[in-house]
């Protein structure tokens, strides 16, 4: 396995055991930092590990979404929690 793919086994391992019981849980193997400060590939390895989690937990509407689309996906929760976060600050003002 190339270490890319070792990156989003790593990633996904370690989401995954988020939700085990703790003597369920898989240790993986540590990951370096990367030398050049450059976290480019792990940042993709952490979004191809988010991705194969949303497929297994979500056979069905996985199989109607390619990469791109999840991100789109990953955007819209975002943009909701902006706009829930700024709601509640809007509230907080209004109220003293």
């Amino acid at each position: 396995m190339d270490s890319f793919n070792q990156k989003i086994l790593v990633f996904l391992t370690m989401l995954t055991n988020a939700y085990r019981d703790e003597e369920e849980q898989q240790l993986p193997c540590p990951l370096d930092l990367p030398a050049d400060g450059d976290f480019t590939e792990d940042f993709t390895a952490i979004l191809g590990a988010f991705f194969l989690f949303y497929q297994h937990i979500f056979p069905d509407a996985a199989k109607e979404m390619d990469l791109i689309r999840f991100t789109h996906f990953l955007n819209s929760l975002a943009i909701q929690c902006c706009y829930q976060e700024e709601a509640k600050e809007q509230e907080a003002e209004e109220s003293e």
